[in-house]
């Protein structure tokens, strides 16, 4: 068989069985498959191995196996680059900058209670705290079994309360943070937000977040006062989650993902002039994380500083990295600069 020209590969009828489960494993990744859809790598092994019993009839090795019996050379190529790609979180798209900025100002002219100026302030939040869904709003599917609101196992809300922000004035000083307080944007100076619960269990993790003086639109600590402010607007009881909206008809809402998968991929087709679904399907509430670890990325942060201040313990927030046109810009200023060093 001419298909077979690695030198290490003798041109023998072991090996190009080995090449020919290679391709059926090429072709079940791509969706030629019982469910007509992507699957799993364990699916994949099992549909080889069920290709492979065909074999044993007639006394011959396992073609998933070269002569030496180690996987062979070209099926371990396909299977480890699937298990690669099935490993990144979603594979979601980040929230930009840009996508930010349209929600922004399209927030401007509309209800401060409306679901758009929420997300606008969360986005903004978002950049700085890479909160999880869970962290900051509900599922849809809770509507349909009565917990919304009080959806942990303890009957508390997993989503942030009102004191899980704890706002402090210059040189760290505490204010009063009673969920029926009112606090001035000029005496806050930063905002110390509390993890209740987390996904690497490191839960009641406190984080310090300053104000941002010289982008005042995209500063954590007016976002988070416009989050508390909306939420003592709409009357939310102590205790219950202060990511809420008002609708069009005017009813107190708690925001889900579907709310925000839905408004992030709008503002991408927008943005970005993206018309096809499946591009659009990149974009949900996983999405305001992944933005967070770019940005920081992006920004030139350490892995450490990027772990600390979006509460990974590992260097798992590599897969969330994208191939952005700000990485690209840096690129540029990195070659321009060694160009002029050179000179």
């Amino acid at each position: 068989m001419k298909h077979i020209e690695d030198p290490c590969l003798p041109n023998t009828p072991q090996n190009e069985r080995s090449f020919f489960m290679a391709c059926y494993a090429a072709s079940l990744i791509a969706g030629e498959n019982l469910v007509c859809k992507a699957i799993k790598k364990d699916t994949i092994n099992r549909y080889l191995k069920a290709a492979a019993l065909l074999c044993v009839p007639r006394k011959l090795l396992d073609p998933r196996h070269d002569e030496q019996g180690r996987m062979g050379f070209y099926l371990s190529k396909v299977l480890r680059e699937h298990e690669r790609w099935e490993k990144m979180p979603n594979r979601r798209e980040p929230v930009t900058h840009d996508m930010i900025e349209h929600i922004i100002r399209q927030a401007r002219y509309i209800d401060k209670d409306s679901l758009l100026s929420a997300l606008s302030d969360w986005c903004v939040l978002g950049e700085y705290t890479g909160a999880r869904l869970g962290e900051w709003a509900q599922d849809h599917k809770d509507t349909k079994r009565g917990k919304i609101g009080r959806n942990h196992v303890d009957n508390s809300a997993r989503a942030f309360i009102f004191e899980d922000f704890q706002f402090e004035g210059a040189r760290s000083r505490r204010l009063n943070n009673a969920e029926n307080k009112k606090i001035s944007p000029e005496t806050a100076h930063g905002v110390r937000i509390c993890w209740r619960y987390q996904k690497n269990s490191d839960n009641g993790q406190r984080i310090l977040f300053t104000r941002n003086i010289e982008n005042p639109e995209r500063c954590a600590v007016k976002a988070a006062l416009r989050i508390r402010e909306r939420a003592q607007r709409l009357k939310v009881k102590k205790d219950f989650p202060i990511g809420v909206y008002k609708d069009q008809k005017g009813r107190f809402k708690y925001i889900n993902n579907k709310d925000i998968e839905n408004t992030l991929r709008d503002v991408a087709k927008k943005v970005y002039n993206i018309t096809e679904k499946a591009d659009l399907m990149r974009w949900s509430a996983h999405s305001i994380r992944v933005g967070a670890a770019v940005t920081l990325h992006i920004a030139g942060a350490t892995p450490e500083d990027i772990k600390i201040r979006l509460r990974w313990r590992s260097n798992a927030f590599m897969l969330y990295l994208r191939d952005v046109p700000a990485l690209a810009a840096k690129h540029n200023q990195a070659v321009s600069q060694a160009d002029a060093d050179n000179n």
